[in-house]
């Protein structure tokens, strides 16, 4: 059957001001629920660039889910303006976690009205989604799935554990997918993207009545609820983006999230801590496998066990397995029930949590899925860790691994490490900047480099954003900037240390306006 051509989306022309304020570089996306533009701010005094979210209060969601309306025939007059309810939630959810300093989501900036439309305006996150990622790589592996439910699981646990004072109410995103997960590349982490369906706990009010009504409503649905989910999903399937988020409204129980990511329990409009985790877990799975979920798995439904393909589960280890599958149970009461278990059963399984020399306490992997990540003939890791003999300062460590462990082959290495380790020491003493070597050691024959951390902004931003902005660097920018990098060169090739992997993403200016 062929694809039904979406419908035209209203979008604003490159380089119109909003606001007369934020000036247009390029649409970003379009989706369900808005669109989504990369803005540069004129009244800031330097250059300073966001996404703006663009929702029209009279926007309809898509045919599925007004199908779906139709059927339940219970639509509420309150939901006439989801779309401005969504919009407001979303800027007030993102403003109150940036002034409480919670990492890893897009920082509020502004909002604001202009007629019919609502303009929420955020940090710009530059990366790509996991979506995305996944068409190149197809696939993560073992340490990297893990390393990756253990960086979205730190966020949801803040979230989670996040309440309004003004109403004691929790959140939960609902929309955990491969397209909402940003990879942040300069920072070697993931974000958490587009909350607009994001719910406080307790966000419906219902009086009593209704709640009667809508206990009546789901017992009568519920023999012929699962046949007619597939059916629509398929339906969907066929006519809109695969990637649209659905919302619907029936008797003030609402659905939100993205079938076939959404947990069945959604679908009668029940959310749970647990909802994200079993989002989470299929969207690990597909990771994993580089497959869509619905090739994947087995048993979307509350009365039929979810489980992973055997072929799958020969991927990896059967305490990974086991874990993802506790993850997607269909039954909530049969996941875990918090972010924290399952970073408690992930623990033994990677080196998070480990203290190394007796000194260094892994608490976080990063950069697992920059591209030298997927492409390398020898195993390689980057950590934070807390120094727990340096009043608890972070630093950075680098684990080396080599593939063999032939006696030789491990002498040979900790003969580099030492050799090149040595270099960096001398070169330390010339107060170059580079980060400084803090030490460096083996263990378990694995090898370990121990650097300070440096803030600052990567020269890949500035590369980005010229390109947006159609600039280029004048001469003496070009020229001061090649003496500073060259200073620093020149001291290593004179201590016979190269570094092989120059690049704008390696490169970095602080603060101060030092280049490293």
């Amino acid at each position: 059957m062929p694809k039904t051509k979406k419908r035209p989306r209203t979008t604003k022309e490159i380089g119109k001001l909003i606001n007369k304020r934020y000036k247009i570089l390029r649409h970003l996306s379009a989706g369900g629920q808005g669109i989504i533009y990369l803005v540069q701010d004129e009244q800031s005094n330097y250059p300073s660039f966001y996404a703006i979210k663009q929702s029209r209060q009279d926007h309809k969601n898509s045919k599925f889910w007004t199908t779906i309306d139709t059927i339940f025939n219970s639509l509420t007059q309150e939901a006439t303006d989801i779309t401005f309810n969504r919009s407001t939630q979303e800027a007030a959810i993102l403003r109150d976690l940036t002034q409480d300093g919670v990492s890893q989501i897009p920082c509020y900036e502004n909002y604001f009205k202009l007629k019919q439309e609502y303009y929420l305006v955020q940090e710009f996150i530059q990366g790509k989604t996991i979506k995305e990622i996944l068409h190149t790589v197809k696939n993560f592996n073992e340490f990297q799935i893990i390393a990756f439910l253990q960086d979205v699981l730190n966020i949801l646990i803040r979230l989670h554990s996040y309440y309004v004072t003004s109403n004691n109410q929790a959140m939960y995103h609902r929309d955990i997918k491969p397209s909402n997960l940003m990879w942040q590349e300069d920072k070697g982490h993931i974000v958490i993207v587009d909350f607009g369906i994001t719910k406080y706990r307790g966000f419906v009010d219902l009086k009593n009545e209704e709640i009667r009504q809508i206990r009546t409503k789901r017992k009568r649905l519920s023999q012929n609820y699962h046949l007619f989910q597939q059916r629509q999903y398929d339906q969907m399937t066929e006519t809109e983006d695969e990637d649209e988020t659905g919302i619907m409204v029936t008797g003030g129980v609402e659905f939100c999230g993205t079938p076939p990511y959404a947990a069945p329990e959604s679908w009668v409009g029940n959310v749970y801590p647990s909802s994200d985790i079993y989002s989470l877990g299929v969207t690990a799975i597909e990771a994993l496998t580089g497959q869509a979920p619905s090739d994947t798995l087995t048993g979307q439904n509350p009365n039929v066990d979810s489980t992973i393909n055997k072929y799958d589960r020969e991927l990896i280890s059967n305490e990974l397995a086991d874990i993802l599958e506790k993850m997607i149970d269909s039954k909530y009461q049969e996941r875990y029930q918090s972010a924290q278990e399952v970073l408690d059963e992930l623990e033994p399984l990677n080196a998070v949590g480990n203290v190394l020399k007796q000194r260094y306490r892994i608490v976080k992997v990063i950069n697992y899925l920059n591209q030298e990540s997927f492409y390398t003939e020898t195993i390689n890791h980057t950590y934070i860790a807390i120094d727990t003999r340096a009043f608890s300062q972070q630093v950075i460590i680098r684990e080396f691994s080599p593939q063999s462990q032939d006696i030789e082959v491990l002498q040979e290495a900790r003969h580099i490490l030492d050799t090149e380790c040595q270099k960096l020491e001398e070169i330390n003493r010339l107060n170059i900047a580079i980060p400084r070597l803090l030490d460096y050691f083996s263990e378990d024959s694995k090898f370990y480099v121990v650097y300070e951390i440096i803030e600052g902004r990567y020269l890949s931003q500035d590369v980005f954003f010229n390109q947006e902005l159609k600039q280029n660097w004048g001469e003496q920018q070009v020229i001061q900037f090649l003496k500073e990098i060259l200073v620093t060169l020149d001291s290593m090739h004179n201590c016979d240390s190269l570094h092989l992997d120059i690049k704008p993403s390696k490169i970095l200016t602080t603060d101060q306006s030092t280049v490293y």
